[in-house]
């Protein structure tokens, strides 16, 4: 039950965060280095599990981002309608847990990938780390947000 709570939290943080990110101009690749150069430093990552594991990571997110396309697409079509039916409502929540279910497929397959190239400690420690990088961005970005509305 935590996990899928985890997952959740995650997919909105990092739903968000890339939402964020391409309001600001902040371009996917320096997103990546800033998420690469934290992965490293905070798992203490070796230059052989970096080279392996940060291209394995980078590919799950970009996998989860991929899936939750359709799931966002329908959520934008009826975000500002007023005249919105039970059907199309029922259709995006059906879509958001179809989602949540292949990623939480996802999340497996790339459990045995990372557990191939870390210890386990740190395939453990990379949830925790990942989760404090969202927030870490969410919180810059909110208070970048809070910086320039105030201007």
């Amino acid at each position: 039950m935590k996990s899928t709570k985890y997952i959740a939290i995650l997919i909105c943080f990092l739903f968000s965060t890339l939402s964020i990110v391409a309001q600001k101009r902040f371009s996917k690749e320096e997103f990546k280095q800033k998420r690469a150069a934290f992965l490293k430093q905070e798992l203490d990552l070796t230059p052989t599990e970096a080279s392996r594991f940060i291209p394995l990571s980078e590919e799950l997110m970009q996998k989860k981002f991929e899936l939750n396309r359709e799931a966002r697409e329908k959520a934008r079509a009826i975000r500002n309608r007023s005249n919105v039916s039970d059907a199309e409502y029922e259709e995006v929540i059906d879509a958001w847990i179809n989602t949540r279910v292949k990623e939480a497929m996802l999340e497996k397959e790339y459990y045995q990938k990372f557990k191939r190239v870390l210890p386990m400690r740190k395939v453990r420690k990379f949830q925790e780390v990942d989760m404090k990088f969202m927030r870490a961005m969410m919180g810059r970005f909110d208070n970048d947000s809070k910086g320039q509305s105030q201007k």
